[in-house]
């Protein structure tokens, strides 16, 4: 039984036969349009980036629905979570090219698309609650399965089971790595936001250096941008360290609904301890893998395991 993207079939993809990661920098008409994506009037997928971002300029694209776009070779489905009610979260990245500001990530933004969002849907019909912020009578159409949009690579998330509120490790670009908390309607501003702190040391949302200049970014900054939610929780890469994931929530060993989050590329484990507005209020480091930690679970026996790709292993700890 298929709960999401019984339309992510060969028809609806826009270059099946390639990897569309590897883009031509110079000529966007050498680059494949978007998968998903049709000319309103022609009904057709557009031939390349180009005439996806002049139809944009006239209103003229309609999404298709129920189709999970993977037009690179990874920022797709990234985790399926239980909430505490029984239904389901579900994160998807932007789908786009990881090595060149892709202006294909412009429909992050669009709430009638499935890229960049995070979902949550009946865990029996794939459709989306009626209560979800954007649910328009259609329980089938994308917008009424939206819960969060404005991530780029969300490839761990988890769920306070206090509050079945999602918090999102949103993998970063360039220079920053991000934890957002979830609630309705929630905008976290990729592409045209990313990370961070300014220099007061405040965790604010900051300008994308470089998606900042697509022609779509002016009219973001001046409307939805406005409101957007920063991070609560974020660390930039002058230390090396290029990757987050969201693990779980943990309680014992003296930690009491602790977040954990892993650093793949430096190998550790961090606990955040929130205060009672959900912002970070401490931070532990609890371990070190010696590998790439990509997900992180407490489990019915007391422990917290962790699965290490690099090391090719799952293991756990029982923290005291």
């Amino acid at each position: 039984m298929i709960l999401l993207g019984k339309n992510s079939t060969w028809d609806n993809i826009s270059r099946p036969d390639t990897n569309s990661t590897v883009v031509n920098l110079t000529d966007e008409t050498k680059n494949a349009g978007p998968s998903g994506i049709k000319n309103k009037t022609t009904g057709q997928l557009f031939a390349n980036i180009e005439d996806y971002l002049n139809a944009i300029k006239n209103n003229n694209i309609t999404n298709v629905q129920d189709f999970i776009a993977t037009d690179s070779s990874t920022h797709s489905v990234g985790s399926v979570r239980f909430g505490n009610d029984g239904t389901l979260f579900v994160s998807l990245g932007d789908a786009t090219s990881y090595n060149r500001a892709d202006p294909r990530a412009v429909r992050v933004q669009d709430i009638d698309n499935l890229s960049g969002k995070i979902l949550h849907i009946n865990a029996i019909t794939g459709e989306g609650l009626s209560t979800n912020p954007y649910y328009n009578g259609d329980p089938n159409s994308n917008r009424s399965k939206v819960y969060n949009l404005g991530v780029r690579n969300a490839f761990r998330i988890a769920i306070n089971q206090e509050s079945n509120i999602p918090f999102v490790g949103d993998v970063g670009w360039y220079s920053w790595e991000e934890v957002n908390t979830g609630g309705p309607g929630k905008n976290f501003g990729w592409p045209y936001f990313e990370g961070g702190y300014d220099a007061n040391g405040n965790l604010v949302n900051l300008k994308q250096f470089v998606y900042s200049k697509l022609d779509s970014a002016t009219d973001f900054y001046n409307n939805a941008g406005k409101t957007a939610t920063p991070p609560i929780y974020a660390y930039d890469h002058s230390n090396g360290a290029t990757s987050i994931i969201v693990g779980d929530f943990y309680t014992g060993g003296g930690f009491d609904n602790a977040l954990f989050i892993g650093n793949p590329t430096k190998g550790t484990i961090t606990a955040l301890t929130l205060d009672n507005q959900g912002k970070v209020a401490s931070t532990t480091q609890f371990a070190s893998t010696g590998g790439a930690p990509v997900d992180i679970r407490a489990g019915d026996d007391g422990k917290l395991y962790y699965v290490d790709l690099a090391l090719g292993k799952i293991d756990s700890w029982e923290p005291f």
